[in-house]
């Protein structure tokens, strides 16, 4: 605030250069040596005397002044020529010394309250200029509000509610916040550790983060009244991971659920549909090659399948039964090969020393048992052959699979009417050397 009255400490006695009523507003006096350069200032009229009048002095001309009567409880009156005028300090002066120094308001020059170093205060209307607020306590449910420039920091439990807006490049350090926070810029979080938390989201009354990002960029997910279960993280270069499931919910059956393409691609290579069709294409057109379920227990194509390998072949070693005597030293050999539900075999016996064939059914076990309920109930057939090792003599062998079946019955071709009967009642050659091959395919 401007000063209210002004000083000197090199101002002279003097005396008024004329007589003056108590009604006059300028006097004249001898010289002003010494006397304030600004105004206003206070002078004592007959000073010392029973009629001491103060003045305040508004307007200077020369030796002439322009006063204000009566100040400071003085009353006006009259002063003779030669009537001793002094500056001097005066019981307002002092008083608004003492004043000043209890007010908490309006002083320093300042318009409304004072600032102090440890009162507790409301306020307004002020911009911190890179400030450091360290440890605040609002109680009594008080705020900060306002706009902080610079480089603020914000430490300990700092709560920003509302819609708070962010720019530049704030650091916060253990706070929290509610509401909706508007930032431009990027938001970086730096840890100690890769497993140490980023960032954080849980409801109301939680126990446990719904939501948390770490440092190493995984994304974990829980219900918030137990420890998050499911993740996301990235496993290896250009890699993402999870250790669950990933679940996508489509609202119709032919909504595009997953889809593949590659740099550059105007179309999916590779798509599944809310259906769980899978489509394949070149990437330029459309897809045009599907797989999908059409009907229970079954997949089907609109296009072509080819499968180069379905399922390799494995061996087995069959067993024999219904002859006399396999002979020393025979083998049993055999593979098969199963492809869904159905399985191809082969199955050979090579005779050893002195068998016999005899006249018994002979039969030979399956990899795998039958199925105990084909199609119609029905049962499989296949081929063989008899060789009886003496050059010329081949004859035909039918094996025969039951429904739960785990063997196959092998018959023999009898050359007389062409009918089914042992190979041995068939004269069926059976020496050292002799086999029999049967291959049958059935369901399992």
């Amino acid at each position: 605030m401007a000063n209210a009255y002004f000083y000197s400490n090199t101002a002279l006695s003097t005396t008024l250069a004329g007589s003056i009523s108590a009604g006059a507003l300028s006097v004249t006096v001898g010289a002003t040596t010494g006397f304030p350069g600004s105004l206003p200032y206070v002078l004592a009229l007959d000073y010392g005397a029973s009629t001491e009048e103060l003045v305040l002095v508004t307007g200077v001309a020369g030796t002439t002044l322009t006063v204000t009567r009566g100040f400071g409880g003085t009353s006006a009156q009259s002063h003779s020529l030669g009537a001793v005028v002094r500056h001097v300090v005066n019981a307002i002066d002092l008083t608004d010394f003492r004043t000043h120094e209890a007010a908490t308001t309006d002083v320093h020059g300042v318009t409304g309250a004072l600032v102090g170093a440890t009162q507790t205060q409301t306020l307004t209307n002020k911009t911190l200029t890179a400030p450091t607020i360290t440890s605040p306590t609002v109680t009594g449910g008080g705020s900060l509000a306002g706009t902080f420039t610079g480089t603020p920091t914000f430490s300990q439990n700092v709560i920003f509610s509302g819609a708070p807006n962010f720019s530049g490049t704030p650091t916060f350090a253990a706070s929290s916040h509610s509401g909706t926070t508007s930032h431009t810029g990027l938001i970086q979080s730096t840890q100690s550790a890769s497993t140490s938390v980023a960032v954080g989201a849980l409801v109301t009354a939680d126990t446990f983060d719904r939501f948390r990002i770490l440092a190493s960029g995984a994304h974990e997910w829980g219900p918030g009244n137990a420890a998050r279960d499911t993740t996301l993280y990235r496993t290896a270069a250009n890699v993402l991971a999870t250790d669950d499931n990933l679940r996508i919910l489509r609202a119709l059956t032919s909504d595009v659920g997953l889809g593949v393409r590659v740099t550059g691609n105007a179309d999916d290579r590779y798509l599944v549909r809310g259906n769980g069709a899978m489509e394949w294409g070149d990437g330029t057109n459309p897809t045009d090659t599907n797989l999908y379920r059409n009907a229970a227990a079954e997949l089907k194509s609109d296009g072509a399948l080819y499968a180069t390998t379905l399922s390799a072949w494995t061996d087995y070693t069959p067993t024999w039964a219904g002859l006399t005597a396999a002979g020393t030293g025979f083998s049993s050999t055999g593979r098969y090969c199963r492809v869904g539900n159905w399985v191809h075999a082969i199955a050979q016996l090579t005779a050893g020393s002195s068998p016999s064939l005899g006249t018994g059914t002979i039969t030979v076990t399956l990899p795998v048992n039958a199925s105990a309920t084909p199609a119609g109930n029905l049962g499989w057939q296949g081929v063989g052959r008899h060789n009886g090792n003496d050059g010329s003599t081949f004859k035909t062998l039918i094996p025969q699979i039951n429904p739960s079946g785990t063997t196959a019955t092998v018959y023999g071709l009898r050359q007389s009417d062409a009918g089914w009967t042992s190979p041995g009642t068939a004269g069926f050659v059976w020496v050292l050397g002799s086999n029999m091959r049967v291959q049958f395919s059935y369901e399992v």
